[in-house]
């Protein structure tokens, strides 16, 4: 009884932090579901944990401990890429204030010179909402635990029109006599890239392409948006003139293109070959 009782516990040492999570949350008779709504998240994030897929942030181990019962000693003991996982999100999270720090100090510093040069508030109302899209992708990516990019084009996609609004404003009162520029061109072309954009995600999705293939599509249709881009700035005035001015705006799409579609191929044949 007690060789058995020791052979136990040391394979409880030995176990990475997804199998000990597993075996307590059976132990508690719990399910993944019950679990995932404790902690605000889904369910398939509990499976990626009990699976070794990805990691729980830090946040996140010392609620489970509080859930499971469990010490943070036990629950992180033997397992060496947990501890690597929490050095890296330290990390990051050290980067990520930074970076928050410097576009607060950067978007202040924007605003009270153009108060004090202008006397109101005009570019720097671009400097300051452009930090805002960028800083709304970073945190979504920071803080989501699954399907990070998509919940990160969400958000841009969101908060794409406060911007174009603010390019509005600034024209506005720069007078540069562009009074009707949300509505000729900046909507106009937000729907154009956000159709393109989103056609891409949802047929990499449905598709299930990967990021090679998925970037391919990217750039072949950035070549449409270019010439569409055109059009709507005045730059072309017809399919000849995209043309004329190919080796400038799509030769490099068209290049970026074709390398990624021979890669992204190759590879998905690959796996196709191996899950068959």
């Amino acid at each position: 009884m007690i060789e058995r009782a020791l052979v136990c516990i040391q394979k409880e040492e030995n176990m990475n932090i997804g199998e000990q999570l597993q075996l307590r949350r059976k132990e508690l008779n719990m399910t993944q579901e019950e679990v995932a709504k404790k902690l605000f998240i889904s369910r398939q994030a509990i499976s990626n944990w009990e699976t070794g897929k990805s990691y729980p942030d830090i946040e996140n181990i010392i609620a489970l401990s509080t859930i499971y019962e469990i010490s943070l000693d036990n629950l992180l003991k033997g397992d060496k890429n947990v501890m690597i996982e929490l050095r890296k999100n330290r990390v990051y999270q050290y980067v990520y204030t930074t970076l928050a720090i410097l576009s607060v100090a950067s978007a202040g510093i924007c605003l009270l010179i153009d108060l004090l040069v202008s006397g109101r508030l005009s570019w720097s109302l671009i400097v300051t909402s452009s930090l805002i899209y960028v800083s709304a992708a970073g945190i979504t990516l920071y803080k989501s635990t699954e399907r990070k990019l998509l919940k990160a084009f969400i958000s841009l996609s969101l908060l794409l029109i406060p911007l174009l609004a603010s390019i509005q404003y600034s024209l506005y009162y720069s007078q540069m006599n562009q009074t009707h520029w949300l509505i000729d061109r900046g909507i106009p072309l937000a729907i154009i890239w956000l159709v393109i954009i989103w056609f891409v995600i949802v047929t990499a999705t449905i598709c299930k392409l990967n990021n090679f293939l998925a970037f391919s599509l990217v750039a072949f249709l950035s070549m449409f948006g270019s010439y569409l881009t055109g059009l709507l700035t005045g730059i072309y005035s017809n399919l000849n003139d995209y043309f004329d001015h190919f080796l400038s705006n799509g030769l490099a799409s068209l290049i970026v293109g074709l390398i990624c579609l021979m890669v992204g191929s190759s590879s998905f044949i690959r796996e196709r070959k191996t899950t068959e």
